[in-house]
């Protein structure tokens, strides 16, 4: 925050399993919330990550992660919800809307390319555009359309570049 103009600090908590903040309610990973393509489960699942991260005191849940599940080995496929780009976007949006109906911002979170382990901060997805919005890009696309609050890039690089510095 900025005390000289009475703006309040801004807290942000990780979330896609639950709130990390001490003792917490361990929900579901996500990958099994996504299994239930139920978008309905995804609202209240969400709506409860968020109204706990409330009681904290938190303002931005850091969740859903919405990356396809392309790669049987990265050691985030518990935290996304698919392989399938369709599925992924509209229970992340489902969620994302439960999250966000409780005055908590959610995070559509790694943008994009995010789904493997090794050297994942370094890597670089070498990607073709078709692939690119077909299979990766859509559940972020319809997170926006629902109105998610934010936006995390990713550490890795996608055709030569990291995500921070993305101008396409």
């Amino acid at each position: 925050g900025v005390d000289r103009l009475d703006i309040p600090p801004l807290r942000l908590v990780d979330g896609p399993l639950g709130v990390r903040d001490g003792e917490a309610t361990a929900f579901p990973a996500t990958i099994a919330l996504g299994a239930t393509w139920d978008p309905s489960l995804a609202r209240r699942l969400g709506a409860a990550v968020a109204s706990e991260a409330r009681r904290k005191d938190h303002h931005v849940l850091l969740a859903p992660g919405l990356n396809v599940i392309r790669v049987p080995t990265c050691g985030r496929n518990f935290e996304y919800l698919s392989e399938e780009p369709l599925v992924s976007g509209r229970v992340g949006a489902a969620y994302i809307e439960g999250v966000e109906s409780t005055g908590v911002a959610a995070t559509a979170k790694h943008f994009v390319a995010n789904n493997q382990e090794r050297d994942r901060d370094e890597v670089d997805v070498v990607v073709d555009e078709r692939t690119l919005r077909e299979v990766y890009l859509p559940p972020f696309r319809t997170a926006v359309e629902a109105g998610v609050s934010t936006v995390m890039t990713a550490y890795n690089r996608v055709n030569g570049r990291h995500m921070s510095e993305h101008r396409e």
